[in-house]
């Protein structure tokens, strides 16, 4: 099958009105939606039906477990009081929530069961991956992924922002907490589960305020030892396979193994984060060397995709450290130190286009879109 088949079934003409224009023109590759807002009418549909729909997603009050129980694979109600878990033993949502979280949340309680493998239309978007990656620690690597995140999402990107820390600051701020993280995808990666995608869709968190998508941090971060380089491969081929994403940051860990080795390769394009001190510079020269060894006259392959961004840059302290302190590679942005982002932590300023991190995060992203 190429769509899910999904009915949605309220009384609320106003609302089905909506979700169905939101599902058409967002969710058009995933499903194939009929809409309804009396009883009889969905009753005909499905005794029309030649086989049950996959997704019934009904209000209780137009639900009969007598007559509807067989038409639907999966059923799941739609309530409009907060929920979590199940009402009357039945999986529910919550109506009014965030339109991609509540696709989420369908997909991820109809992904509960092991259907085998569903040949799925997935999206047209060709994703972009984008490592972020500092061989030291406290480079702000995190903030300018974020950053560039929440930027490129404000210039109408559609992003994932992927963190692989072994230790995840959790900076977004999801608008609904179902239990679901990376664990659940860390699970199904090592299985090699079918449908990954629709596990992705069904575990991703959505950013409230920034519209970001992202995976809240594992339940054990020593969960993270227990992937491979060919995990990680699998899980970005996965998410190009997917087609639903402009653009996918990848926050990378300072450790340079194969797993980290991995994620560069499979990446797009690499922004290599050093801090403007002598200890980035010299890390930087080791990275390269590193690089020359591992793939020796090849080491083109990963070389070539990276840009050097310099970070916490001072115009009142000379450090000695300069432009090319990578393979010859001058620095494609500079980006001056933030004290009030460092005191503060507030994901507003990395948008914030009068100040100059702001403005450096801005340049970078234009040359990322």
């Amino acid at each position: 099958m190429s769509k899910l088949s999904l009915a949605v079934a309220d009384m609320d003409e106003l609302y089905i009105s909506r979700i169905m224009h939101f599902l058409v023109s967002r969710y058009s590759n995933r499903f194939n939606v009929s809409t309804f807002t009396k009883q009889p009418f969905l009753i005909d549909f499905l005794s029309a039906a030649d086989k049950k729909v996959d997704i019934l997603l009904i209000s209780p009050e137009l639900f009969d477990s007598t007559v509807l129980i067989e038409k639907a694979e999966t059923i799941i109600l739609l309530c409009e009081g907060r929920t979590e878990g199940t009402v009357r033993g039945y999986d529910a949502v919550y109506k009014f929530q965030h339109g991609d979280m509540l696709v989420s949340n369908i997909i991820s309680i109809f992904s509960k069961k092991d259907r085998g493998e569903l040949f799925i239309k997935d999206g047209t978007k060709k994703t972009r991956v984008i490592a972020v990656y500092s061989p030291s620690g406290g480079s702000g690597k995190t903030s300018i992924a974020v950053g560039s995140s929440i930027q490129c999402a404000q210039k109408g990107l559609a992003v994932f922002y992927l963190n692989f820390e072994h230790i995840d600051s959790l900076l977004f701020c999801s608008n609904i907490n179902r239990g679901q993280n990376l664990s659940n995808i860390i699970y199904h990666l090592k299985e090699r589960s079918q449908n990954i995608t629709l596990k992705i869709e069904g575990t991703r968190c959505i950013d409230s305020q920034y519209n970001i998508s992202y995976f809240e941090p594992p339940d054990s971060i020593q969960e993270l030892n227990e992937l491979t380089a060919e995990d990680y491969r699998h899980l970005i081929q996965q998410f190009k396979l997917m087609g639903q994403y402009d653009i996918i940051f990848v926050d990378m860990s300072s450790s340079f193994d194969s797993c980290n080795i991995a994620l560069l390769e499979e990446s797009d394009e690499i922004l290599l984060i050093l801090a403007e001190d002598y200890a980035s510079n010299v890390k930087a020269r080791v990275l390269s060397n590193e690089l020359n060894i591992l793939f020796q006259k090849n080491s083109s392959t990963i070389k070539d995709k990276i840009s050097i961004v310099l970070n916490k840059c001072s115009h009142n302290i000379s450090t000695g450290v300069d432009d090319a302190g990578f393979n010859g590679k001058a620095a494609s942005v500079r980006l001056p130190l933030c004290w009030e982002l460092k005191a503060s932590g507030d994901l507003g300023m990395l948008a914030d286009m009068g100040n100059g991190f702001g403005r450096g995060i801005n340049q970078l992203t234009d040359k990322l879109v």
